[in-house]
């Protein structure tokens, strides 16, 4: 294992989550992050510590509120189901905060596929537009939302699959008993009770905006990340 190739793509981690970070910051990191783990061949069993604690960490989505919350209000659960975390969100005034609690290298590969997720739902909308002010069609925020809402739709169920897929191919369970009880005792420790929240359940109006939505989230590479997942690989 080379610990240089390990300590970079954690610095970059680092750099992809931090608030100060521009968007185009947070891009190339990510683009880094990927393409460092290719061609070393690491994946997240690779990248985790020995000794484990949970911690919590948070994200601030800052003046894209809208955006954000069209996308991850709909695959926040297959975030938390896949990584092991634990998730809640305070509205800020220009925007909103999102926090997880967790293992801190389930928490890394959380708000890792926050922050991709968000980029490659905002790049395959303004791909969409642009396609449409080709052909003259016109565009609006019902379209946005309809896109934004499939392409979280289908993450999120993506991310269901494989998380499914790593328990069914886990020899014990005594790992997640472990976790739970870690973030239990975190959350408790910061005062945190959670309360349900159901999924918006608005129709989509703009069918055409919805398969897109659906074919752009279809196109995100989340196999890498997972391919060597906890006790069984996922491709």
């Amino acid at each position: 294992m080379n610990d240089a190739i390990i300590h970079k793509i954690r610095s970059l981690r680092a750099k992809a989550t931090n608030a100060a970070s521009t968007e185009a910051e947070i891009e190339a990191a990510l683009a880094a992050i990927t393409k460092l783990m290719m061609k070393h061949d690491i994946d997240e069993t690779d990248l985790a510590e020995s000794q484990r604690t949970s911690e919590a960490r948070h994200y601030e989505t800052g003046v894209h509120l809208n955006e954000t919350d069209a996308i991850i209000n709909r695959c926040w659960n297959g975030i938390c189901t896949l990584t092991e975390t634990k998730l809640w969100r305070t509205k800020e005034r220009k925007g909103a905060k999102y926090s997880y609690v967790g293992d801190p290298v389930d928490v890394e590969m959380a708000i890792y596929l926050h922050e991709m997720i968000v980029i490659h739902g905002r790049r395959g909308w303004y791909a969409y537009r642009a396609n449409l002010s080709e052909t003259g069609q016109k565009k609006n925020s019902q379209s946005r939302f309809d896109f934004y809402s499939s392409f979280g739709d289908r993450i999120n169920a993506r991310m269901k699959e494989f998380a499914k897929m790593r328990m069914e191919q886990r020899s014990s369970t005594a790992l997640v008993v472990r976790k739970d009880t870690l973030i239990k005792e975190k959350m408790d420790e910061m005062g945190i009770k959670l309360r349900k929240s159901r999924a918006s359940q608005k129709v989509a109006r703009d069918v055409n905006a919805y398969y897109a939505g659906v074919s752009a989230a279809d196109r995100v590479n989340l196999n890498r990340p997972f391919r060597g997942a906890t006790e069984g690989r996922i491709e």
